[in-house]
């Protein structure tokens, strides 16, 4: 599973700014530091378990061996990349951005978990997994990450994991695929899940607004509106009370980012400031353009989900989910400057 959160983690890279956005519309001032325990929770809770006398996966020194072959590949690989692409950090505190250590430690530590009680109960791997998004989560919200970072660092730590644990089982000669769960799922199981989901919706289209006038009858702006590509991040889950029937919700955020285009000939002669109506020779203020905010998206949905089992391992879903949208404030910004025949006549 680390692959795919490598890869995407290098796609997305490129859209950067563009998450880093959400965090800047929604929550510009938040700082909480929790993220420096929650990446070791998982991990203190298989020592204790283990300590408890729970039985896991490995022995003692099978558990201590694959931890710290785990801990030193993910050390490894997340200091060899910090400090060859020397990233700066989004509030430019320093160059060792990529990628996030924090993550890469609460992917290790909750894979690890999952290796040693996950098959006992998935509740284990979904507590650990758990903590270890929500590490992920607060490096971004704390500015100190992008999600390029987080996604990597996140491919980083299960990665280190799982060459820890095949490094183990050679020293000590052990079976993995004995270890495997012999489950078998029944159709009729609960569906019930956990998602968190991240993408972009692309494709131009044209925000329709009346057109504006410097005066009454005078200059038209003849500005015309475009959205960007947005940017989605959402977690969705729900938990059915059998194999038919569930209650669940959905948190969705999003930004779009708003360009306004105006002819350049409509620039030159709109009057920005009305001076010109009471008789002045050339406009003050020249028009350069207009600047705008990403506009930004909060949806909260609530609901009863709806299954059918086809067999196993296909089912038909559907949902009924009823919600409120909350739009954070837009501002849309006009950029002037002083007409330079103003400054030669004073001259």
């Amino acid at each position: 599973m680390g692959i795919p959160f490598i890869v995407s983690g290098l796609i997305v890279k490129k859209q950067n700014q563009d998450f880093r956005t959400l965090r800047n519309r929604f929550q510009p001032t938040f700082h909480h530091e929790y993220d420096n325990y929650t990446q070791y929770v998982p991990l203190v809770a298989t020592w204790g378990m283990k300590l408890a006398g729970v039985e896991s996966r490995s022995s003692w020194k099978e558990l201590t061996v694959s931890n710290v072959f785990s801990a030193a590949l993910m050390a490894g690989f997340v200091n060899t990349l910090k400090y060859t692409t020397k990233e700066m950090r989004p509030d430019n505190s320093s160059n060792n951005s990529f990628p996030s250590g924090h993550t890469a430690t609460a992917f290790m530590c909750a894979t690890i978990l999952h290796k040693e009680y996950g098959m006992l109960s998935p509740w284990y791997s979904i507590g650990g997994y758990t903590l270890a998004g929500i590490t992920g989560i607060t490096r971004q919200l704390n500015n100190r990450h992008w999600i390029g970072d987080v996604l990597v660092g996140a491919g980083i730590g299960m990665i280190s994991t799982d060459l820890g644990y095949f490094f183990s089982d050679l020293i000590f000669h052990k079976n993995a695929t004995g270890t495997r769960s012999t489950h078998h799922f029944n159709r009729y199981d609960a569906p019930s899940f956990l998602s968190l989901n991240m993408g972009f919706a692309t494709g131009p289209s044209t925000l329709r607004t009346a057109d504006l006038y410097d005066t009454e009858e005078g200059t038209p702006l003849g500005m015309r509106l475009h959205t960007g590509t947005s940017t989605v991040v959402s977690a969705e889950g729900a938990y059915f009370f059998n194999a038919y029937i569930g209650l669940g919700g959905r948190l969705r955020v999003a930004t779009v980012p708003v360009i306004a285009d105006i002819p350049e000939e409509n620039k030159k002669h709109f009057d920005l400031d009305n001076d010109l109506k009471e008789g002045a020779p050339v406009n003050m203020y020249l028009l350069d353009g207009l600047e705008s905010d990403h506009l930004g998206m909060c949806d909260i949905d609530l609901g009863l989900y709806f299954s059918y089992p086809l067999s196993s391992r296909f089912l038909i879903g559907s949902k009924l989910l009823a919600g409120q949208r909350t739009n954070a404030n837009f501002t849309l910004n006009s950029i002037s400057r002083i007409n330079p025949a103003i400054s030669t006549a004073r001259k």
